[in-house]
């Protein structure tokens, strides 16, 4: 962890949060008019991909029917359900997340007045502390699991980009259809020359930027109706959607990036995070304008430069679907939990002194029982940064590394033995436990406690290796002067600096890493005679000058 603990997390984990709730599957025919013009005042339904409203409008363009069957009837026919789920918990809204469909925490068939903040919706009749309705379209075949309470809102008849259906009258232009649906639903019927536009297919282009800096690899979505297409922003910051969206279809980010990593910010309840623009398509969030923005997008560009930078030097990468969590309120600093990933932490040690901390805080501790009340709601992050409103860009980019640098040497440790989340757990006790006893929270202590051996081997590579990736990255914007790995006018107790003179020195970092891989490496010690079994002996003279 870096620098601070993120001590809430620890009480977060004596809840268990999977519960044997009894979930309840059940069906409505339309939905949610009065509901949602009661929630939000202004707010119009509106769904022209409906399968009633698509065959109304086939009506109108083509009113001819055979052997008695409506030609609408025959041609318009379901090929998408529009549905609505209620997760109950974290293990629920995993799956929905895993299916990677297009989730939306508010009605889409709905329009909103411009005061409303889609992005922070959250259903008035849902308590606070629970996830709100998560809505969604998707193929009419497509299994729906049992186990998490839905509504099948409505059938709709959703067409490909260029679908043309060839019938006994000829061919049917199904993009015409669309479009007078659309003229219908927003109260243009009545003009005929609106009845024959066709809406192309277009290609929607813009830019995403931080303080004028492209942001990598981010996912962009652009919605009309219940139409919604994706793509992700190139190393440009550029994207490039084609679809039959009209001209001023909804476009936000969501910070759910192509290398297999999400970020959340503050109290939300569900990751990804996203940034509204409206019918814009181009934004560069800066401090003054969009601060959320700005802050997770210095967090993205740098965790995607970190997988970037893992692969071009040959090491792992960190595991996939990591979640980062930034707050900018709070204790400094960031931690690495991989609660996520299901590291079972803190239940061996530490439980009176937490009992103790949380229930009756002592006056040199932050009171910590509003952080614990909203984390209890909240599915566990890997990674969490705290008070990014002090930092500045360097700063996330610096904590971002360190964390991440962490959460590949957790994978790597997994990737050779069944109980690595173990071996992490002995790491996280040992640092909430040494920043809860300690006068002045400092999570490192003085290596001397159990469990402080994996801690240090953890904490001296990530400190070594956050400061190595701000160095060639960044050319060493950031990085602490003279690069000694001092913490208060002193070197920590695990010597980071090791680690730097070895890699300045020669040593591949691939062999630095390697030693990581074995779970028996739990101490700078064996670290260090780990290093001697698998290095080249023209490096032995400098590893053992080092340790």
């Amino acid at each position: 962890m870096k620098r601070r603990v993120f001590l809430a997390i620890y009480a977060v984990a004596l809840v268990a949060i999977s519960c044997n709730n009894q979930i309840i599957e059940f069906e409505c025919d339309t939905a949610l008019d009065a509901e949602v013009e009661r929630i939000v005042d202004g707010a119009r339904h509106f769904n022209p991909h409906s399968v009633d409203a698509m065959r109304e409008a086939c009506r109108i363009l083509y009113p001819t029917s055979r052997n008695g069957v409506d030609l609408a009837d025959e041609i318009i026919v379901a090929t998408h359900k529009y549905v609505r789920f209620l997760p109950a918990n974290k293990a629920q809204m995993d799956a929905l997340l895993d299916t990677e469909w297009e989730l939306f925490n508010y009605p889409m068939d709905y329009e909103f007045p411009d005061s409303v903040n889609l992005s922070t919706y959250h259903d008035p009749e849902i308590p606070e502390d629970q996830i709100t309705w998560q809505y969604t379209v998707i193929p009419i075949n497509e299994p729906i699991t049992d186990t998490i309470t839905y509504q099948l809102l409505e059938e709709c008849y959703i067409p490909d980009d260029e679908e043309e259906v060839q019938t006994s009258v000829g061919v049917v232009n199904i993009a015409q259809i669309e479009n007078l649906s659309y003229e219908i639903a927003s109260g243009n019927s009545e003009s005929a020359s609106t009845m024959a536009l066709i809406n192309p297919v277009q290609t929607y282009t813009g830019d995403i930027l931080v303080d004028s800096i492209p942001v990598k690899g981010v996912k962009v979505r652009m919605k009309r109706g219940l139409v919604v297409k994706t793509a992700y922003t190139s190393e440009l910051g550029k994207y490039s959607i084609r679809g039959r969206l009209g001209s001023s279809p909804t476009t936000e980010v969501l910070f759910d990036n192509m290398k297999g990593f999400k970020l959340g910010y503050e109290y939300q309840l569900i990751l990804p995070s996203t940034i509204s623009l409206g019918v814009f398509r181009n934004i560069n969030m800066e401090t003054n304008v969009t601060y959320k923005g700005w802050v997770l997008g210095h967090m993205n560009n740098a965790a995607y430069d970190y997988y970037n930078w893992c692969t071009s030097k040959g090491i792992t990468t960190p595991p996939s679907n990591m979640r980062l969590w930034a707050i900018t309120g709070g204790m400094g600093g960031a931690a690495c939990p991989m609660l996520h990933h299901y590291v079972p932490l803190y239940w061996h040690v530490g439980i009176p002194e937490l009992i103790d901390y949380v229930l009756f805080p002592r006056t040199r501790h932050i009171n910590l029982i509003p952080w614990v009340r909203i984390l209890l709601a909240i599915f566990g992050p890997d990674v969490v940064l705290t008070k990014v409103n002090v930092e500045t860009a360097e700063n996330i980019h610096n904590y971002v590394y360190h964390e991440l640098t962490h959460s590949a040497h957790f994978k790597a440790v997994r990737n050779n033995y069944a109980a690595s989340a173990l071996w992490w757990s002995d790491v996280i006790d040992y640092e909430v436990l040494q920043a809860i006893m300690s006068e002045d929270n400092d999570p490192y202590g003085n290596g001397t406690a159990s469990n402080c051996g994996p801690a240090g081997v953890a904490e001296m590579w990530a400190h070594a290796v956050d400061q190595i990736t701000q160095y060639e990255i960044y050319g060493g914007a950031g990085c602490i002067v003279g690069l000694q790995m001092e913490y208060e006018g002193e070197e920590y107790w695990f010597k980071p600096s090791s680690i730097w003179d070895l890699y300045v020195g020669g040593v591949p970092i691939q062999t630095l890493f390697q030693c990581l891989r074995d779970p028996s490496v739990r101490s700078v010690e064996l670290y260090k005679s780990k290093l001697l079994q698998i290095a080249s002996p023209e490096y032995h003279a400098l590893i053992n000058s080092k340790f």
